[in-house]
């Protein structure tokens, strides 16, 4: 006569997992505009040329100097020279995403002993060590004989 007994328990097994991404865009950064001034009294010769009598005021900006004048043949050139002031830049959005996942799982425990079946495991273990020590005893009786 052998009877099973099935015994179930759940456990729960949590994962936890962070799972980051990067991801690279490029920008451009446009500074504002920029000027410079430059004030200055022309008058004609006798001859009828133009000649800058006086520089009346002249003002410099954040990056632009201010203009270089020149006349020549009657002709005025202010000329004023600017960096590209345009940044290119790189960017790295970071995102992390947390995500948590829960496992539930069922352990199902077969052929456990019973009551009765330990009984007889218990009454057979200490059998043997009855037999184990009755044949020492007779052994020893034998030889002492």
């Amino acid at each position: 006569m052998q009877s099973s007994l099935k015994l179930q328990s759940s456990q729960t097994e949590a994962t936890d997992t962070v799972t980051v991404t990067e991801q690279v865009r490029d920008t451009v950064v446009v500074l504002e505009r920029d000027q410079s001034m430059l004030r200055a009294l022309l008058e004609c010769d006798s001859v009828g040329q133009v000649q800058m009598r006086r520089l009346m005021e002249y003002q410099a900006g954040n990056r632009l100097k201010p203009p270089d004048i020149e006349v020549r043949d009657n002709v005025l050139t202010a000329t004023a020279q600017a960096d590209s002031m345009a940044i290119y830049l790189t960017l790295k959005d970071r995102i992390e995403r947390h995500t948590s996942t829960r496992k539930e799982f069922q352990v199902v425990e077969v052929n456990r002993l019973n009551t009765w079946q330990r009984t007889w495991m218990r009454i057979g273990q200490v059998s043997a060590v009855s037999l184990i020590l009755f044949g020492v005893y007779k052994t020893r009786k034998l030889l002492k004989n």
